[in-house]
């Protein structure tokens, strides 16, 4: 009774971690596509943004992978987690992808700037990346590509799962780093796979031997810390010439492991951040829009010192996202139950 109940509260707090590593990834997100607009400014934020883009989204398939152990322990058949997933990731993927598309195309047509092709469209979906530049900006299916992207490692792994999961997963990590990272390469490429499959894997693995790697972090934690924090700084300071992705590999899986050791060795306690990591989704999925409308507002007679505007941009990306979730929750909710109410009305 006692290990059953001590084994609740560990899954719940490691829950609540994990909640917080997806809260500060969502937020790295975010401060990446913005941040860029403002470094104009300041040339250091530049830095800022390289270090976002090491760990957000292997954070994200990190988190994903490690849960989805839990998802294959519980011994679905193959076609309901099928349609979980397909739930969860290409349904979302589809319609948001669509919106995205669509909208942007039309507002361009209704400028002048471009001509609806369907076969854009389909481009789109297929390479998961912008197939025509038009004002500095691509014609795609906007962040949603990560979800297709997941949908695909979720396959893989599935598959490694019922052959050799360790194995498969060391081969494909030594596989990586002979794979040339192409410019300019399509989302959808067995180098940009591979990129997101290994950190996959290693929240799965972690997952999977969790108990050894819990004694040994508890152990060696001071120095591993130590170990990943100089292998990142390492490779970003000194490793210049980048002609194979092992760079970024290797600087990705540095990251996850530092944030995974931090996550087991320190009780955090930021409850907004974890909240973050909850609503990252839906944050994640809508934050596009609102960085458009608030980039608008912002180039305006209105001067401000451009980190008051970069503030006022996050959380109006961060903010504006959550209150649509909101706002659609309700209205689901008042739907659902209108006919409910109605006939509690007309009971005697």
């Amino acid at each position: 009774m006692q290990q059953k109940k001590g084994s609740i509260l560990v899954e719940t707090i490691r829950l609540y971690k994990y909640d917080l590593l997806k809260g500060f990834a969502i937020l790295s997100v975010v401060l990446f596509h913005i941040i860029r607009y403002f470094a104009e400014y300041n040339p250091f934020l530049w830095n800022i943004e390289d270090i976002c883009d090491q760990f957000q989204m292997p954070t994200f398939s990190f988190v994903a992978g490690y849960f989805f152990y839990n998802t294959l322990a519980k011994n679905d058949n193959e076609l309901l987690l099928l349609c979980k997933k397909v739930k969860r990731l290409l349904i979302p993927w589809l319609v948001v992808g669509s919106l995205y598309f669509f909208s942007k195309a039309f507002y361009l047509s209704f400028k002048g700037l471009y001509e609806i092709d369907f076969l854009d469209y389909l481009k789109s979906m297929i390479t998961l990346h912008a197939v025509k530049i038009i004002d500095q900006r691509g014609l795609g299916f906007g962040p949603v590509w990560f979800l297709m992207m997941l949908f695909i490692v979720m396959i893989i792994s599935y598959i490694f799962a019922k052959i050799n999961v360790v194995f498969l997963t060391g081969a494909i990590f030594v596989i990586s780093f002979f794979i040339p990272q192409v410019p300019k390469l399509p989302d959808l490429s067995p180098s940009s796979i591979i990129y997101y499959f290994i950190p996959f894997q290693m929240g799965y693995l972690l997952n999977l031997k969790h108990v050894f790697f819990e004694s040994f972090i508890n152990k060696y934690r001071y120095l591993l810390l130590s170990i990943f924090l100089l292998v990142i700084v390492i490779m970003n300071v000194l490793v210049k010439k980048e002609i194979i992705q092992n760079k970024t590999v290797l600087i990705s899986i540095a990251w996850i492991l530092f944030l995974y050791i931090i996550a087991e060795i320190i009780e955090f306690k930021f409850t907004l951040v974890s909240y973050l990591g909850r609503k990252s989704m839906l944050i994640y999925l809508w934050h596009a829009p609102y960085f458009t409308f608030a980039s608008l507002l912002l180039v305006s007679k209105v001067e401000l010192h451009y980190a008051i505007e970069l503030f006022i941009v996050l959380c109006l990306c961060v903010a504006g996202p959550i209150g649509l979730g909101i706002f659609y929750d309700k209205i689901i909710r008042v739907l659902f139950n209108y006919p409910v109410f109605l006939k509690s009305k007309i009971k005697p």
